[in-house]
């Protein structure tokens, strides 16, 4: 047996897992939470060695992104990937771990993630080492925030509005495996084409352009009327003047770059954030919250907010969609409104505000902040009434 245990490693580091050792000549390992017969039987006689692992232990491999496959003893290992970009070095050393510690396979998931599968459980730790000097990591799972998806933006293509990977590493730092209720998704789409699909995302943003039409040169040809795929674009009712309404336009630009004289012109670009949408079972698409945010800082700033909100309001397991559909749409995005200190409070006024107590801390702070004083809290079978008197 001590013999037997030089070639073949006993692995204890796998939290709540009952460790059982079967000796013999064979040098096999397998480790999984339960075994077939046929292994069972190998085990018995000693052909194998076998290491039992507890639902907890394989729980807490998942949560670091080393997710157990069907066949026993192998895991997929995530890889942490912003953005869905990698260098040419990061590539060859994904390459190399794969072909080292798996079987020379390695799978492209549906957010622009990679896996390395059929990995020993015993190699996990050394995949991790390997990978570490070209900076690539291992990703998470569980209720954490996920990758962060992002199209290639202004950098690469004709069409970018944003810098989308600029954003998406900003997110990352801030975001990315931190906890939440249940798994949070972040997709960033360059523009209106919506490469990213940002309303499939718990939290999705847009690159967006906002038209100005200005009468000078305007010759009323009806070329950015027919372009426009919104129909966002009419003609006043007097007939002197081209009217854009803010709630049908999609923000792609089209009549800016098809107007002949110039008159429809480019009023600003920025970032439209868009909450709780998602795949799965039940999907649903994310709705459009805020008006057109002016920077980056501004977009990151509302999604730390979305994320607050979820933090304070979602039940554990329940996805951020689910979460709205309790709480409606409104109170997130009063919420997220204060906290960036969008909302205007009136001269003298009532704010209500639903909240858990601990998390009441933070609305009043970001009222503070504002300069707003907060002259009386009522409470009222779990909602608090905010007596608020506007300053400055």
């Amino acid at each position: 047996m001590s013999k037997m245990r030089r070639h073949l490693p006993v692995f204890h580091d796998v939290p709540g897992a009952s460790v059982l050792v079967m000796g013999g000549g064979a040098r096999v390992t397998v480790v999984a939470k339960e075994f077939s017969p046929a292994v069972e039987e190998r085990a018995a006689r000693g052909d194998l060695m076998v290491l039992r692992m507890s639902e907890a232990g394989c729980k807490e491999l998942k949560k670091c992104g080393m997710m157990r496959q069907t066949e026993a003893g192998v895991f997929a290992v995530r890889l942490h990937v912003v953005g869905g970009r990698l260098s040419t070095p990061q590539l060859r050393a994904i390459q190399d771990a794969a072909d080292r510690f798996g079987r020379g396979e390695i799978h492209l998931t549906s957010r622009q993630g990679v896996e390395i599968p059929y990995v020993p459980q015993g190699a996990l730790a050394a995949v991790k080492e390997f990978l570490a000097p070209s900076g690539v990591g291992v990703g998470v799972c569980g209720p954490t925030v996920r990758t962060v998806t992002a199209c290639q933006g202004c950098r690469v293509c004709p069409g970018g509005v944003i810098d989308s990977p600029e954003l998406a590493e900003a997110v990352d730092r801030e975001l990315y495996g931190k906890p939440v209720p249940h798994k949070f998704k972040v997709g960033i789409s360059g523009c209106v084409n919506n490469c990213m699909k940002a309303e499939e995302n718990d939290a999705g943003i847009k690159g967006w352009i906002e038209p100005r039409w200005e009468a000078p040169a305007c010759t009323f040809c009806g070329v950015c009327q027919a372009v426009c795929p919104a129909k966002a674009i009419s003609p006043s009712g007097d007939g002197g003047a081209l009217i854009v309404d803010p709630t049908l336009c999609i923000g792609c630009g089209d009549c800016i770059t098809s107007c002949p004289t110039g008159s429809m012109r480019e009023k600003g670009r920025g970032y439209r954030i868009f909450a709780g949408g998602k795949f799965g079972r039940r999907p649903s698409l994310g709705r459009r919250i805020l008006g057109v945010l002016r920077t980056k800082e501004e977009a990151m700033a509302a999604i730390l907010a979305v994320l607050d909100f979820f933090r304070e309001h979602g039940k554990p397991r329940e996805r951020f969609g689910d979460t709205l559909q309790r709480t409606g749409l409104p109170a997130l995005e009063s919420f997220v409104k204060v906290k960036m200190g969008l909302q205007r409070v009136p001269p003298l006024g009532t704010l209500t505000v639903r909240r858990k107590e601990e998390a009441l801390k933070n609305v009043i702070s970001s009222l503070k902040a504002e300069g707003h004083r907060v002259t009386n809290v009522a409470r009222e079978e779990g909602v608090f009434l905010l007596e608020v008197t506007k300053g400055g």
